[in-house]
Parts: structure tokens; C-alpha cells; sequence
């Protein structure tokens, strides 16, 4: 199952990739824009997906590291995006997009580490916990032993390319509201 979602997020995920890679995460301005774009996205998916799912205590905790991060530096996080009401996401494509968003995330601290800003510095709740990463091998394991029956298989490639398309739209919106400065 795991392939068939890689396979049919590849063109979403690639763009949202190149995307973010464009941000310059050692400049507080721009780390203000993916701090700002994850937390918009991730209230977003809180509101779709229910307590007591597996997935809301990561994506809670991540929220809540957000939050510090954008006090620490002195911005506001963005208002969360509305989903589309005609369907919800399955939660296992929530699950594989925010989990798996964990290898991206290593990437991004290593760049985020090399900042000579104090206050960008500061700011690495973040990009420091390892919750994501904690519930990808859980997600690992889920996919070794749940079912999913065959009607649901061709709603979780798009559903998952959806999420990717969330955190698309969360960067747009964010790019759009930079903060001019930061206070330090």
C-alpha cells in the first residue's frame, strides 16, 4: 500500500517539495513562512480528523510546537484553511502525508541548524521533536497488518494528494502574509 501512495502522490508531493525548498530557513522571514504554512495546515487536519484517531495526539503535539516556535519568534500563525466540505480525508491518507513528512523534515532542520540567527535559532520545537518520525513506524506497522477494503483503495491517492495539495495551498497563503520583520 505504501508504493501504491508514493505512486500516486509523486507529481503533488514533488511540487510541494520544490516548493518549500525555495524557502531560505536560516532567514526569519522565511522560516516565519514555513512555521506559519505547517501550522495553518496541520489546525486544518485537526478539524477533519477525529480525537480519538492515532494520528490527532502526533498532529496535536506538532501544533503545539508550531505555536512555540511562532511565539518564540514573534509571529502570529495564519488562520486555518477551511477543507472542502463535500467529502472528508481518510485519516490513513492524513496519516501517510504527515507521518512520511518526517523525512522531509530531517532535511529541513539540517539547513534550519546552519542559521547564524539567534532568533531563528531559537524557534526549533519543531523541527527538533521526533513525533512525526515516532508515528511513521507506527504507520509502518499499520500497513503490515490492516486491510483496507478494495473500495477505499481509490480514495487514498487522492485523498493523500489532497493533503499535499493542503499544504500547497498553506504555503501560498503564507508567502502572500510574510511578516516584514520579526520581533526578536
Amino acid at each position: 500500500m505504501r508504493s501504491q501512495l508514493k505512486q500516486w502522490t509523486s507529481a503533488t508531493h514533488d511540487q510541494l517539495d520544490q516548493r518549500m525548498s525555495i524557502l531560505i530557513l536560516t532567514d526569519l522571514g522565511d522560516y516565519a513562512v514555513f512555521l506559519r504554512t505547517h501550522h495553518a495546515a496541520y489546525a486544518a487536519l485537526l478539524q477533519i480528523l477525529s480525537a480519538r484517531h492515532w494520528m490527532h495526539a502526533p498532529i496535536h503535539n506538532a501544533l503545539a510546537d508550531l505555536s512555540a516556535d511562532l511565539a518564540q519568534i514573534g509571529v502570529k500563525p495564519m488562520l486555518p484553511v477551511r477543507l472542502e466540505p463535500r467529502r472528508n480525508i481518510h485519516p490513513l491518507a492524513v496519516a501517510y502525508v504527515v507521518a512520511g513528512s518526517h523525512f522531509g523534515k530531517h532535511v529541513l532542520y539540517r539547513r534550519w541548524a546552519r542559521s547564524t540567527d539567534r532568533v531563528v535559532l531559537s524557534a526549533g520545537a519543531y523541527l527538533k521533536s521526533d513525533g512525526l518520525k515516532q508515528a511513521w513506524h507506527r504507520l509502518m506497522r499499520a500497513f503490515d497488518t490492516i486491510t483496507v477494503p478494495e473500495q477505499l483503495l481509490p480514495q487514498l491517492g487522492p485523498d493523500a494528494a489532497r493533503v499535499f495539495g493542503l499544504f500547497s495551498d498553506c504555503l501560498e497563503q503564507a508567502q502572500k502574509q510574510k511578516p516584514a520583520h520579526a520581533a526578536a
